[in-house]
């Protein structure tokens, strides 16, 4: 051990209270490439870098391949988001009716004046049964929308 059981409780607590730039600021050995922005994330990520040092451990390259292929994806998938644009309308036509879903945001999804977080919810609520939102409203896939770019 580097130090006692007390310091590195001192530390996790303090971190705790620190915002994004002061987390990135006072830890930056523990990020590589462009860290993600979420404090929480960053937060968990220096937590567990500290106790790592701290107890000499480290993950197998196999584990440590598997969890940032899941961070990459995540990732994507939050880019794809935020390539569409608020108000985008996306028109289906089901048993010769016209349906109309806009994007208001992340999670919000505009159907007959009601917000609701999921494409899918709106789907279930046209067929009565469960359906891919974005399949159903057609709505780009997160590959199309990358290949834009």
């Amino acid at each position: 051990m580097t130090q006692p059981p007390h310091t590195l409780l001192a530390e996790i607590a303090a971190i705790q209270k620190m915002n994004v730039n002061q987390i990135l600021a006072k830890y930056a050995r523990f990020f590589t490439g462009s860290p993600t922005r979420c404090t929480a994330t960053l937060r968990q990520e220096a937590i567990y870098r500290l106790q790592e040092e701290h107890y000499n451990l480290r993950i197998s390259d196999a584990t440590a391949a598997v969890l940032n292929a899941s961070l990459e994806k995540r990732e994507e998938r939050r880019k794809g988001r935020e390539s569409l644009l608020p108000g985008t309308q996306f028109v289906r036509e089901w048993h010769g009716e016209k349906h109309v879903l806009i994007y208001r945001g992340p999670k919000q999804y505009e159907y007959l004046g009601q917000t609701y977080r999921s494409p899918s919810v709106v789907a279930k609520r046209i067929t009565g049964t469960n359906w891919n939102g974005r399949e159903f409203f057609h709505l780009p896939s997160l590959k199309s929308m990358k290949q834009e770019d």
